[in-house]
């Protein structure tokens, strides 16, 4: 479990560095902080991005004190029709990664949202030149009146409940990100359901306005089992 939890790290790290690909040549060797890193006080589950990031923003502050956050996303395992949480409520499985980048390094962390507990992280050496495939602006939880929690459980009852259920076998991923929109700077929660059957099938995606919620963008929340 570790050495796939640091491969899927590392993939989100390379990933998120794709603007990047000469910066990540000149790298030197990706190194990690010591893990597992424990939250001091419990965190309110079931976790959300919110309810972790003072604590992974210490963690990243204590790496570099100028490191602000530039990703964030979050993964939800649903249990299947037997173990499905309340109507509205989220699930417990699932982790949180988050991108924390300095002015020399970036530093990528995934995270337990069963425990709150950092399992890996994955830091990468870059050169100063290629900051600006990242957002200016650090991403602020606090600016947004809908919470990750609240945008994921919207989602999962107007859409999300009816699409995993049509093929409980092959729909129980979905993932949440911080989504801003390049032409109006508008922020927004974008949410995918994966379909994973023995064909390739489309996702369900979706927007979810960070100031007021209304969800928007919606495709494929109709598509067949395939």
């Amino acid at each position: 479990m570790r050495r796939v939890g640091l491969l899927v790290c590392a993939a989100i790290v390379v990933i998120q560095l794709g603007l990047l690909g000469y910066a990540v040549s000149r790298a030197s060797t990706p190194t990690r902080l010591a893990s597992p890193i424990r939250p001091t006080t419990e965190p309110q589950f079931p976790l959300d991005l919110e309810g972790i990031w003072p604590f992974a923003s210490n963690v990243a502050t204590g790496w570099k004190s100028d490191a602000a956050l530039v990703r964030a996303n979050m993964q939800l395992d649903w249990p299947g029709e037997a173990g499905n949480p309340p109507a509205g409520q989220l699930p417990i499985g699932g982790w949180i990664f988050m991108t924390f980048l300095s002015s020399d390094g970036l530093l990528t962390m995934r995270i337990d949202r069963g425990s709150g507990v950092i399992v890996d992280t994955e830091i990468l050496d870059i050169d100063s030149r290629f900051r600006d495939a990242f957002p200016a602006t650090p991403i602020d939880f606090s600016l947004a009146k809908t919470s990750s929690g609240t945008a994921a459980s919207a989602a999962e009852v107007a859409y999300g409940t009816e699409f995993r259920s049509a093929c409980p076998d092959q729909r129980h991923t979905s993932w949440l990100a911080v989504q801003v929109d390049s032409s109006t700077g508008a922020t927004s929660w974008h949410i995918e359901y994966e379909s994973r059957g023995e064909q390739p099938q489309p996702s369900m995606t979706l927007d979810v306005d960070w100031i007021t919620a209304d969800i928007r963008n919606v495709e494929n929340a109709t598509e067949p089992c395939a």
